[in-house]
């Protein structure tokens, strides 16, 4: 059976590295691509989903925005299984607050590392390992301003 890993916003194939998959899986991560202007979330997924190959069976696990991209991906293309973690298959489900800022633009206005410092400090409040947390804190450096904005 093929898997493909999406990752969370910021985050690249290291966040799966404590998974454990059956015997004989073949892992493929599918790492982010550059977003176009106003490009949805649909189209998004949809170029994404480009690399999978369609010959087949796969199953897709998505992390976060990762999982919102999976489950766009699965709503246009035959999939056997789609595994969430700490995602939401639906906008509806997103919390309030989430919702809230993307109504107010709020994020449109903020300058992006202000985002990052605030996901960095939310990492002194999780109950991630030492070495999670340092790896976390790399990725969000290194992720792209113009990836985030559009995110």
């Amino acid at each position: 059976m093929r898997y493909y890993l999406i990752p969370g916003l910021g985050a690249d194939e290291r966040v799966f590295r404590n998974l454990r998959f059956p015997p004989r899986s073949e892992i493929t991560c599918l790492g982010w691509i550059t977003p176009h202007l106003g490009e949805s979330l649909r189209a998004y997924a949809l170029r994404m989903s480009a690399r999978i190959d369609k010959e087949e069976e796969f199953t897709l696990v998505g992390l976060s925005l990762g999982g919102m991209i999976a489950v766009e991906i699965a709503n246009h293309r035959p999939v056997r299984r789609v595994i969430l973690i700490s995602s939401v298959p639906l906008s509806a489900h997103l919390p309030r607050y989430f919702r809230l800022i993307a109504r107010s633009r709020l994020h449109q206005f903020l300058p992006v590392s202000i985002l990052k410092n605030a996901s960095r400090l939310k990492r002194l409040f999780t109950r991630e390992t030492s070495e999670d947390k340092a790896m976390l804190r790399v990725m969000i450096s290194d992720c792209s301003n113009e990836f985030i904005r559009w995110a």
